[in-house]
């Protein structure tokens, strides 16, 4: 009888703004992994998922969307992060079809290729609770100075909207209690792909398959 067909690990990425956790992804899948990144699915959704958008529409009205019909996402930022209960609402209409479509998505990987390492970045995974669809977590961590400065450089913004953007988040030191592992990214861009490296071997050594019947685990096995 033929050997079940076995999958390859999923990881986990996450990290505050700034920590440089999508960087560290892109290292990580390298040329033979699969990158599932999350904020481009959330984009995707709020551009063409109609049941989102008409929940977008109904709580935040058209106003948030542009002549184009793609969502203004500055301006929902500007009411979001103005108030926590704005940012809840939305938190209510993405995450549940954010997760599915993650779901979603995982499982098509799988079909297509089981052999091949997936990465899940994703700055809100143990909020969602998409760690538990991975085999292993990192949070990519780096002091809060640098992250300041990456962020004024790389999108323009002042300290105090870097400020309100933080304060959404979950803290890092809850992050990093429900991760299995912690990358520091407080040096340059070829030390932290020596690190992707090192930790892509680690996790090869670590998990070195599973059933492919069983693609996205439901709870995790720490």
């Amino acid at each position: 009888m033929a050997a079940a067909a076995r999958r390859a690990w999923i990881a986990g990425v996450t990290g505050g703004i700034g920590s440089g956790k999508t960087a560290f992804s892109r290292r990580l899948a390298g040329r033979s992994g699969h990158l599932v990144d999350a904020d481009r699915i959330a984009a995707r959704l709020t551009d063409s998922d109609r049941t989102v958008r008409k929940k977008l529409a109904e709580v935040f009205g058209e106003r948030i969307f542009k002549a184009s019909g793609r969502l203004n996402r500055g301006l929902v930022a500007s009411i979001v992060f103005d108030s926590p209960a704005a940012l809840r609402a939305l938190n209510r209409i993405m995450w549940p079809a954010l997760v599915r479509a993650i779901r979603a998505e995982i499982r098509r990987l799988h079909r297509q290729s089981p052999g091949t390492p997936l990465i899940l970045d994703m700055a809100v995974l143990c909020e969602t609770g998409c760690d538990r669809l991975c085999d292993t977590v990192v949070t990519v961590h780096a002091p809060m100075q640098l992250r300041f400065r990456r962020l004024r450089e790389s999108r323009g913004w002042d300290d105090g909207h870097i400020r309100l953007r933080m304060a959404a988040q979950m803290s890092d030191k809850d992050r990093m209690e429900r991760s299995d592992f912690i990358v520091d990214n407080d040096g340059t861009p070829a030390e932290l792909g020596g690190k992707a490296r090192d930790f892509r071997q680690l996790l090869n050594s670590a998990f070195p398959g599973k059933p492919v019947s069983n693609p996205v685990r439901t709870e995790k096995d720490r």
